[in-house]
């Protein structure tokens, strides 16, 4: 890329540049593309990260509506959060140079010429001017039906005869506006894209321009900033304090305990049914061998072979346990007496019957309602 700015280092070669011609502003990309690119997706302009300051509306109003007539396939939002002007590629350079390697012109030459029958179609057919070279990419349709091929040297420029690098002003509608005023220190840019969507990096090249009147801008910018993140944090501060502030002169809330659950008293019944006649059976059986001869059942008892404190247990849905817990000790028979069926039943689901032991003796020992 070569750049020539009027009024800002002219050497001899960019004086005789600008002899005679309104342009303030001159650059000149050259390059070629990795892959084919339909040049209707080629984009150039400007795109802005913050807005713009101190934009006079009306005559706004006015600069936009002579850019428009000027560039109809123009896609800006000026007035925006993030502003940006965005205009086909081939449709705004003012000229273009298409040539095999080795052919192409230096950056440097001081009278680039037009040359685009290397683009095919209606250009390989007759000479195309430069104005109708613009014209005819205005439409998308002739864009897309053309492509960037990378064996060609591609060399455009861009010239500019509104901006002036030197004061950094934009002379339009016979006025002159110093856009470090309006830009809020940020740059203007030469640029190609790919595709029309704004702030997107898909760049094909892109130069920042910058000036030291913009510096004063981005300083202005920080101190903006700065002061605006001061003034967060200090409503932060005293939002925090105004909330320790009122939980210390607040009471505390009163804590409401949770309903307690409703007692579910058939279940306790049904519950305290089942236990009782266990208890019954162990009754019985123990009155069963009160009715025994003392000394045959002295003679007959053995040693415990099942020996252990026993619990059923049942829980309500209220969460009341009822337990009882009964020793169970198993003995031999007298001769000729007869074992009550419901003590072998209960003592059977304590799990300690056995072949060498079918008489039991549930002793009750304890019985526990928690």
């Amino acid at each position: 890329m070569y750049f020539r700015l009027r009024g800002v280092e002219e050497d001899a070669a960019s004086r005789e540049y600008f002899s005679g011609k309104k342009r303030m502003l001159s650059a000149v990309v050259q390059g070629r593309v990795k892959q084919p690119i339909a040049m209707g997706d080629c984009f150039t302009g400007y795109e802005f990260e913050r807005p713009f300051a101190n934009l006079p509306t009306r005559l706004m109003g006015a600069a936009l509506a002579v850019i428009r007539r000027l560039a109809p396939t123009l896609i800006e939002d000026i007035l925006g959060a993030r502003p940006y002007i965005l205009n086909p590629l081939f449709q705004t350079i003012q000229i273009l140079h298409v040539a095999p390697p080795g052919d192409e012109p230096p950056l440097t030459s001081p009278s680039l010429a037009e040359c685009t029958h290397l683009l095919g179609g209606v250009f390989a057919d007759k000479s195309v001017s430069r104005l109708e070279r613009k014209k005819y990419f205005a439409s998308p349709s002739n864009g897309a039906a053309h492509t960037l091929q990378p064996g060609l040297v591609y060399t455009m420029e861009f010239y500019e005869d509104k901006l002036d690098p030197a004061s950094f002003e934009l002379a339009l509608l016979g006025m002159r506006f110093g856009l470090s005023s309006y830009l809020a220190g940020q740059p203007l840019q030469i640029m190609g894209k790919l595709g029309s969507t704004p702030h997107t990096s898909n760049y094909l090249f892109n130069i920042e321009l910058w000036h030291e009147n913009l510096l004063a801008g981005t300083q202005k910018v920080r101190a903006r900033a700065a002061s605006s993140k001061q003034q967060q944090q200090q409503q932060q501060s005293s939002s925090e304090m105004e909330t320790v502030r009122a939980a210390m002169v607040s009471p505390p809330e009163a804590v409401v305990p949770p309903p307690a659950k409703a007692v579910d008293r058939g279940r306790m019944r049904d519950v305290a049914g089942s236990l009782a006649g266990r208890i019954a059976a162990a009754r019985r059986a123990r009155q069963a061998l009160r009715l025994a001869p003392p000394q045959a059942i002295a003679a007959q008892e053995t040693k415990p072979k099942c020996a252990e404190t026993a619990s059923a247990v049942a829980t309500t849905s209220n969460g009341i346990v009822l337990a009882v817990a009964a020793e169970v000790r198993p003995l031999t028979p007298p001769t000729g007496f007869e074992i009550p069926s419901d003590v072998v039943d209960v003592d059977a689901e304590r799990g300690c019957a056995s072949e060498d032991a079918p008489w039991w003796q549930p002793m009750v020992e304890a019985m526990t309602i928690k």
